[in-house]
């Protein structure tokens, strides 16, 4: 009998241990603390096509197809290969630290207010393959990590569920034009130009130039014996600007082929390389046409030494050279500009347009020095040559 009752309370318990296993749901896949926010897209890298970044009205579109990552609102431009991976990597390692809210009203509290629903606009990332769509996300309101090493702490959610996670990782710059281009266009290392000539429209042909490559200014060609250089930090400032050039945005170059430019310049280094820029004034900003080409080596001329000294060889007297042959370094840049016209930043502009009366000064005249008459009663007796004298006394009355 009492066998009996154990085989049957056995048979009951596990009869309601099968029950609670099919009629209870499964426990969410985002389990507090524990596990990747997106577990699936590290696998899925290979077939993302499209990545489109909106904030309230701007949106930027990366697409692929077969070739580079190029940015749709630009005509096709090349995306930074480095930025690109940077999301994508940086999102496939975001990591749950707990879970927020579910409710819509508690959304623009923490930056995840729809279009228009907050001051503060939630950025929305879709993800996109040939399969459809492989994450669509919503990244709010982040600040730095307690965890330090550069991570973030940030609230995110996906389209399709209500809950906002707390997640920390890399969050990845996803504002603006910066955030998917190269903004580097010109990186020419100071040490290796040679001169530099330029030409507003309206102005006459300027040059800058130096032989020795350790030298610390460049020389203005033309001076003459009355004028000098007002500093040297605007001189050496059109070098400067010319063989950094930033670029703020970008469009077809065909927009100007009809265009008269502002100004012309040319860079030219000691091993030979020569970048030509051609820039144009539009829409309130200034674009820049820049073309590269291999032009004639110059090497610097070597400072001689102190009389009585022999020159010695060392390789620190030498400007520092590319790093790779000038032919490639040419084509390479090419290959980044043709086809295109860059909008450059103002600051870089300022230090480009340049003409003579803004560079030069003529010399100041010394100030001529007044003499001032001395009374005879406050002079100084006169020296006496003769060895052993000293003046009389004066005579008491």
């Amino acid at each position: 009998m009492r066998k009996s009752i154990q085989l049957l309370l056995l048979a009951l318990a596990t009869g309601l241990s099968a029950y609670w296993v099919m009629e209870t749901p499964p426990a969410p896949s985002s389990t507090p603390g524990e596990g990747r926010f997106l577990p699936g897209l590290a696998a899925q890298l290979d077939l993302i096509q499209q990545i489109r970044v909106e904030k309230g009205s701007d949106h930027w579109t990366l697409t692929k197809t077969g070739g580079p990552w190029q940015l749709t609102e630009k005509d096709g431009y090349p995306a930074d290969l480095a930025k690109v991976r940077e999301i994508l990597l940086g999102m496939t390692q975001w990591e749950r630290l707990e879970p927020k809210t579910q409710k819509a009203e508690n959304y623009p509290r923490l930056g995840l207010a729809e279009s228009g629903a907050g001051t503060e606009e939630a950025r929305r990332v879709e993800i996109t393959g040939s399969a459809g769509t492989l994450a669509s996300i919503r990244i709010g309101k982040r600040q730095p990590a307690k965890a330090g090493g550069g991570l973030s702490e940030f609230y995110v959610k996906t389209a399709q569920d209500p809950q906002v996670w707390l997640v920390q990782g890399r969050l990845a710059d996803l504002d603006g034009l910066r955030a998917f281009l190269n903004t580097s266009l010109v990186r020419i290392d100071r040490e290796r130009v040679r001169e530099v000539r330029w030409r507003l429209a309206d102005g006459d042909p300027l040059r800058i130039f130096r032989s020795d490559a350790k030298a610390q200014d460049f020389q203005f060609e033309g001076l003459t014996a009355d004028e000098k250089l007002k500093s040297s930090y605007g001189t050496n400032g059109v070098a400067e600007r010319l063989a950094g050039l930033m670029l703020e945005d970008v469009r077809p170059v065909a927009a100007f082929n009809d265009a008269t430019p502002m100004l012309n310049a040319d860079l030219a280094t000691f091993e030979g390389l020569s970048v030509h820029l051609d820039l144009f004034e539009r829409d309130g900003k200034h674009w820049a046409r820049l073309k590269a080409l291999v032009g004639e080596a110059v090497p610097p001329t070597p400072v001689a030494p102190p009389a009585g000294e022999v020159a010695k060889e060392s390789p620190k007297d030498a400007p520092k050279p590319s790093a790779k042959p000038v032919g490639e370094e040419v084509a390479e840049l090419n290959r980044q500009w043709d086809g295109w016209a860059f909008a450059l930043p103002e600051w870089q502009i300022d230090g480009l347009k340049k003409r003579r009366d803004d560079l030069v000064e003529k010399n100041q005249p010394s100030a001529a020095v007044e003499t001032i008459p001395v009374p005879a009663e406050t002079r100084p007796a006169p020296a006496i040559e003769e060895e052993g004298l000293l003046p009389a006394a004066p005579l008491e009355p």
